[in-house]
């Protein structure tokens, strides 16, 4: 029986949901951030946040190349020329990511940007006379002006995007076609190939380009998330890999553990080898991605009422979701009102604000592509279009 992909759509909503939870926690650590809380948060919360690090947007972009593959293999399907359709899927995508993407670095990520100038540099003017500058492009403050901030995966994602729509075939083989068990071999490739080649670029790219999120010599970031992105896409239609990732989650559960184990300890200060503290950084990081495909795919791959509707509005929340709680930090911070009900306040106030916004946007046509909604009778289907669940192992054929 033909399925939609439950499990994807509940990783797509867990990852955004995450990322919302991570620039919270960003508040309250050593890293840079735009603001600051004045209150830090404990080893612990240091800790967990290296954890999500090496994984959470690598997650994103594995989702996503699925999604496009879905969207391609549909496209074809339709029977009015797969060039032409893909085309049409390239302006809709282009349409549904480039709109917010401008609407957000014109008007949402611009009180971010204000409140970061504040804070370090002491800049006394309302925000309406910062806004002026800003859109006047005035590089005098010390940050780049216009930016994307937290936006820039929007960015990533539709140049990806527009790529594999120009490049890549027709998406995966028909879904009909026969499923035997992985071998060994394949298991043990799935496992340890993507790790070795995220530790590698990790070693080479890293050093020398860093992580500039700016589109432009940003080799690092895109070498990982295009490799992400094109994963994603190759194994969306394929039950033969769903089943190898059935069969790899509790092995890739333990190389993510064991990477975790191998990596937090230096870069929480005690030391180890640069080389291992790599290494396991991106054994967590691809352990990680691979296991929440795994068990999600287990046990997530049913619907829910709630389902549908995380699915339409969890992107406005992204889309929102950083200038708010950074503007209640900003406003909150001069009240000392301690770590604990500050910080419950900033995701209370962000939390209610992302809803009010997404139930507003939905409802008014012109906003609606503001903030990522599907233009209102749109003939296009949704990102993850219906295919069959992949087979479930029987305890036989489990490798040993």
């Amino acid at each position: 029986m033909a399925t939609r992909r439950h499990d994807l759509d509940w990783l797509r909503i867990a990852a955004f949901a995450l990322l919302i939870g991570y620039h919270v926690g960003m508040l309250y650590v050593p890293w840079a951030f735009h603001v600051k809380s004045a209150y830090r948060g404990g080893p612990w919360l240091t800790g967990l946040m290296l954890a999500l690090n090496p994984w959470r947007l690598s997650l994103l972009f594995v989702i996503s190349g699925a999604a496009t593959a879905f969207m391609v293999a549909q496209a074809g399907e339709r029977g009015s020329g797969l060039g032409r359709e893909r085309g049409a899927l390239a302006r809709e995508r282009t349409r549904r990511l480039l709109i917010p993407l401008l609407f957000g670095m014109l008007i949402v990520v611009v009180p971010q940007v204000y409140f970061e100038v504040v804070e370090r540099s002491g800049y006394s003017g309302s925000l309406l006379q910062f806004w002026g500058r800003y859109l006047s492009l005035d590089q005098s403050f010390r940050t780049p002006i216009p930016t994307w901030n937290h936006l820039w995966f929007v960015a990533y994602l539709l140049v990806y995007t527009l790529i594999v729509l120009a490049l890549a075939p027709r998406a995966g083989l028909p879904l009909s076609s026969p499923v035997s068990p992985p071998s060994r071999a394949v298991l043990a490739a799935l496992l340890i190939g993507p790790w070795f080649a995220l530790w590698v670029i990790r070693s080479t790219l890293f050093p020398r380009f860093g992580s500039n999120h700016a589109m432009v010599a940003d080799w690092y970031n895109h070498a990982q998330y295009v490799g992400m992105f094109v994963f994603g896409y190759v194994i969306a239609r394929r039950p033969a890999l769903w089943l190898a990732i059935d069969r790899l989650r509790w092995p890739a559960l333990g190389l993510a553990v064991a990477g975790a184990a191998v990596f937090l300890p230096p870069s929480l200060g005690f030391g180890g080898p640069l080389w291992a503290e790599r290494a396991g950084r991106e054994a967590l990081a691809w352990g990680a991605v691979l296991a929440a495909l795994g068990f999600a795919q287990r046990h997530l791959n049913h619907d829910h009422r709630w389902r549908a509707y995380l699915v339409e509005v969890i992107f406005a929340y992204y889309i929102v979701h950083q200038t708010v709680l950074i503007a209640l930090a900003a406003w909150l911070k001069p009240l000392q009102l301690g770590g604990a009900t500050e910080a419950t306040l900033i995701v209370g106030g962000t939390v209610i604000t992302c809803v009010v916004t997404a139930e507003v946007a939905r409802r008014v046509r012109w906003l609606r592509p503001l903030f990522g909604f599907r233009t209102l009778g749109a003939k296009l289907s949704p990102p993850s279009p219906p295919t069959p669940s992949p087979p479930a192992p029987t305890s036989s054929s489990r490798p040993r």
